[in-house]
């Protein structure tokens, strides 16, 4: 399929997300990171679902549903470690914060049970190279994340999501391009209405596909992967998103 036919499933996608605000059920048991007041269910993600907009948490359930599935990466365990469990065949989390870590554990145990997170949930716990107080080092992928963004490994094919919404976010979008499935895969950037993150998300390959909802409250952008003609030469493969075209025609 050509680019322009992907972009209109795309919209088609989008415009349909646009009108749903099915919120997840959330007990205040299952909670796991209460939302202030002003960030209302329906318009942001409650404490049992990702810190997005909630049109973000749609087009990406949608987009999920209709791909075959596949393992999950996210930088920044919590409520979306959650929600993500039951739409990926895996899933690993990037995080820097053990004690948060092993309280995410005991929370995700309660929903999923012990022995479906030893072989669906891997965390991934790496602190920054020295304390941290401020947002620009908070940020810093040179000086106190390296380890952090590179400790999320590759899965074979590439994932089906990145979520991106921990530490370094830049660095981390950046590595999100590369472990992504490359037809597909969806990319997905919390907070993108920060200036810092605007030269990474120019680095997102032309081929694909994006679209950006919220406010300056909290922005959500979502990527969706498209081959290249060589990768889709390689993968012996249509460049189209068949599946996305499938699912709205």
């Amino acid at each position: 399929m050509s680019r322009d036919a992907d972009r209109r499933a795309f919209e088609a996608v989008v415009a349909a997300s646009e009108t749903r605000t099915t919120v997840a059920p959330c007990s205040a048991a299952m909670a796991l990171e209460p939302r202030p007041p002003v960030l209302g269910p329906e318009t942001f993600g409650n404490a049992c679902e990702p810190a997005w907009s909630r049109q973000a948490i749609s087009l990406v359930q949608t987009v999920l549903a209709a791909s075959p599935m596949g393992p999950g990466l996210e930088w920044g365990a919590g409520a979306s470690s959650l929600w993500l469990l039951d739409k990926v065949s895996r899933l690993d989390s990037v995080d820097d914060r053990p004690g948060w870590v092993s309280y995410v554990n005991q929370a995700l145990q309660k929903v999923y049970g012990a022995a479906f997170l030893r072989d669906h949930w891997r965390a991934h716990v790496v602190e920054p190279a020295g304390p941290v107080r401020t947002f620009l080092q908070a940020e810093s992928y040179e000086h106190y994340y390296h380890d952090y963004v590179e400790a999320a490994p590759a899965a074979p094919g590439g994932y089906a999501l990145v979520a991106v919404h921990g530490k370094a976010r830049a660095a981390a979008l950046r590595r999100a391009f590369a472990l992504v499935r490359p037809s597909g895969g969806v990319v997905v950037l919390a907070n993108s209405q920060r200036p810092q993150y605007l030269a990474a998300v120019k680095l997102m390959p032309p081929q694909w596909l994006s679209h950006t909802s919220g406010d300056e409250r909290g922005a959500t952008t979502v990527l969706v992967a498209r081959p290249d003609a060589r990768q889709a030469a390689a993968a012996n493969a249509s460049a189209g998103l068949d599946w996305l075209n499938r699912r709205t025609a």
